[in-house]
């Protein structure tokens, strides 16, 4: 098989069980390399989770030309076949949440049917709201309501505890606002600065991993601001991440493939803005981006993540689920693929207590 992700950033490394790595020139091979007999050196693993984001399902019996249904399915069913401990989904679980005010979009269904899918599998799928499941605001008439009663889940900011590590995660309460509470995460990062946080959110950052070559559109960060008009809630945010040192940021939302970082070396993973920030591609819709920044959707892949966690660091395995015909899909056939792999090292750093100190007021 050959896997043409370039370039390799210091992350990289093969992926599990690889026997040999084939080195190109352009399209000419040049030779390949056997790692059969080296030895990874990795230690003990302690868990692992999986994470998909915007699967975009539809009500109940209807059937789209992407099977967003059976992807999250097939996905959810993948992770456990691999002995994770939990799902995640980083928002974007429906195509219109609890919206009834456009005639296109009167279904009610949507959420039920993720929690149908959720209610196959034995361990539990944490999920945040992204902007398809806010554009109706979460926070009116009944939406809080049903939203618990999907997900079982009262709040949109929650955390979980998972050996040692905290889960963190953050969800959107309307369409332009990238995350509930600004304050309620700098206090949870401080309890916890000395512990390793893994924080889920659903939009990406300005210039930072998710959004290849600037491709994408509607950039919530840029959106949300304050009941004042302040619009450097992103820099807040950012700041935040890179003073507590043990955090891991993930994203969804530009549904961007792995296979960009062929054009941008920071399309999956990055930490040059002073944090870790890993991007989660689309399970129901990738998105390709050529050299010249033009981005298309691929409604026959499917691409998730399976996250090993280890002491000091977490092994990042980037998938695409292929066979997506309906065949495949009704005979459950189909083989994972690795589309990229990175060693991310997460030793924990000490953070002093009440160090942290923001510019704007936002934070108290």
């Amino acid at each position: 098989m050959k896997i043409g992700i370039t370039p390799f950033i210091a992350e990289n490394i093969a992926p599990p069980n690889a026997k040999s790595l084939a080195i190109y020139n352009g399209d000419t091979k040049i030779c390949n390399v056997d790692i059969s007999r080296i030895q990874s050196g990795i230690g003990e693993k302690l868990y692992s989770f999986g994470a998909v984001s915007d699967i975009h399902l539809i009500k109940s019996g209807l059937t789209w030309n992407w099977y967003p249904i059976e992807k999250f399915d097939r996905a959810l069913s993948y992770f456990q076949e691999k002995g994770c401990v939990m799902g995640i989904v980083s928002g974007d679980l429906t195509q219109c949440g609890y919206r009834w005010n456009n005639a296109d979009d009167v279904d009610l269904t949507q959420m039920g049917t993720y929690k149908s899918v959720c209610d196959k599998y034995t361990f539990p799928v944490y999920e945040l709201a992204g902007n398809h499941e806010s554009y109706y605001n979460m926070f009116i008439t009944n939406n809080l309501d049903l939203w618990e009663a999907d997900t079982g889940k009262r709040d949109l900011s929650y955390t979980v505890t998972q050996g040692d590590d905290l889960f963190v995660f953050l969800g959107q309460p309307t369409a332009g606002t990238a995350i509930q509470d600004l304050q309620w995460l700098y206090e949870t990062l401080e309890a916890n600065r000395n512990r390793r946080c893994f924080v889920f959110i659903h939009p990406w950052l300005t210039n930072d991993s998710g959004n290849p070559l600037s491709a994408m559109d509607n950039n919530i960060f840029t959106m949300w601001q304050d009941n004042t008009g302040n619009r450097n809630l992103e820099a807040v945010f950012k700041n935040l991440l890179a003073h507590y040192k043990n955090t891991v940021l993930f994203h969804g939302h530009s549904h961007s493939k792995f296979e960009n970082q062929a054009v941008d070396e920071c399309a999956n993973y990055t930490d040059k803005n002073g944090f870790k920030s890993i991007h989660i591609p689309s399970s129901s819709r990738p998105r390709d981006v050529d050299a010249t920044g033009t981005a298309s959707n691929s409604v026959t892949e499917s691409q998730c993540c399976l996250v090993d966690v280890y002491d000091d660091y977490i092994v990042l395995n980037g998938l695409g689920l292929t066979g997506i015909t309906s065949a495949d899909i009704a005979s459950k056939q189909y083989q994972p693929c690795p589309l990229g792999t990175f060693k991310i090292n997460t030793p924990l750093v000490t953070v002093e207590a009440n160090t942290f100190i923001d510019s704007t007021g936002t934070i108290k």
